[in-house]
């Protein structure tokens, strides 16, 4: 790219860079308003300026190599067509195939109204957006927040109070069960875990394991509750040791699954809260010599096509991750198009689809 110089002052010749005119350069060297050049200069065809004025603001704000600021149009214009998106995660937000698919939803309805998504970077090692990561989406007209594995409830919390500071309209997802009145789309997390527990019930099974996620999140205890509700009514206990966490650590996930199938009375019927854990339990059933769906049923929680990678294929209650990204990005439009919109707290229910490990 060139850069044009002048010479400054008197005594040696320095160079320095010469300031890109601006549109007060502008209007000052044509004799008109501020005004009348930003109209020209948005759309060439106006009748809002006569046509000499206009011919003669074209004419010098080409001499003067003038070209507009993107990001101060839409300042003037009242929306950058921006919407922030925060995902607190120590690794790449790319390597987990959920994340991927809630920003496939939000992109597909972002793309349809003409806004583009801006993924800002998460700075902390805890699960909450803090108000200074939020000062730095300032050009962004309305900000979506995706909970993880990291944001525990008082994490969420937080987070909530300093999206409320900002003035702006967002979104959030996934693992949200607090009374806040705010926009939110997550999965019914108690229901997938009865839902499957009741199918295993169904089906004859006797003593249930359970391979939750991290202790801190909030997903991991509702879920439990809703493996709770599923038996409540029949005689099955699942006894402490078989309530394990992961922390979403294959060698965890490894080491509670060794340890399991190593005991002389195995579980029959294992629920996992995250896909990504279920490979190590393949792999244990089969140390020991026994087939997945006939003498262990797995079921996890997670995604259609994961589970269909698998094999044999893994029965899931499925968490469509792109359906909540495109229901969040619905709703925080609306909120942009309209400010007096009510909040909506969306849950979706998460179908079980069978396959052959259980």
């Amino acid at each position: 790219m060139q850069q044009a110089f002048v010479r400054s002052g008197s005594g040696p010749d320095r160079l320095k860079k010469a300031m890109p005119p601006t549109i007060y350069d502008v209007a000052k060297r044509a004799g008109v308003s501020i005004t009348s050049v930003s109209l020209v200069m948005k759309d060439h065809t106006t009748n809002r300026v006569g046509k000499k004025r206009k011919e003669k603001i074209l004419q010098i704000a080409q001499e003067m190599g003038y070209r507009p600021s993107n990001i101060a149009r839409a300042l003037s214009e009242g929306s950058t067509k921006i919407l922030g998106v925060f995902i607190p995660l120590r690794q790449t937000v790319f390597s987990s195939h959920f994340v991927t698919e809630i920003l496939a939803g939000l992109q597909s309805v972002a793309s349809q109204h003409n806004y583009d998504l801006m993924i800002y970077s998460h700075n902390t090692t805890n699960g909450r957006v803090t108000a200074e990561e939020l000062n730095r989406c300032k050009y962004a007209d309305g900000i979506a927040v995706l909970n993880t594995r990291l944001s525990s409830q008082q994490d969420i919390e937080a987070t909530i109070h300093d999206l409320n500071g900002i003035g702006r309209p967002f979104v959030m997802m996934n693992g949200y069960y607090g009374t806040q009145n705010i926009n939110y789309v997550g999965i019914d997390d108690m229901l997938a875990g009865k839902v499957a527990t009741e199918y295993l019930v169904a089906k004859g099974r006797k003593h249930f394991a359970v391979l939750s996620g991290s202790r801190r999140c909030p997903i991991s205890s509702y879920y439990l509750s809703g493996v709770r509700a599923g038996l409540a009514g029949t005689s099955i206990k699942i006894p402490k040791d078989l309530i394990a966490y992961s922390e979403y650590d294959v060698d965890v996930a490894d080491a509670i699954a060794a340890r399991w199938f190593e005991c002389p009375t195995v579980p029959d019927a294992i629920l996992a809260i995250d896909d990504q854990v279920v490979p190590p339990l393949y792999r244990a059933v089969r140390k020991r010599g026994l087939v997945v769906g006939k003498d262990v049923a797995i079921i996890s929680r997670g995604s259609a096509a994961f589970a269909r990678s698998l094999e044999p294929n893994l029965t899931t209650t499925e968490i469509a991750g792109q359906e909540i990204g495109e229901k969040a990005a619905h709703m925080l439009l609306q909120s942009l198009r309209d400010n007096h919109v009510p909040p909506k707290r969306i849950l979706l229910s998460s179908p079980l689809l069978l396959n052959a490990s259980a």
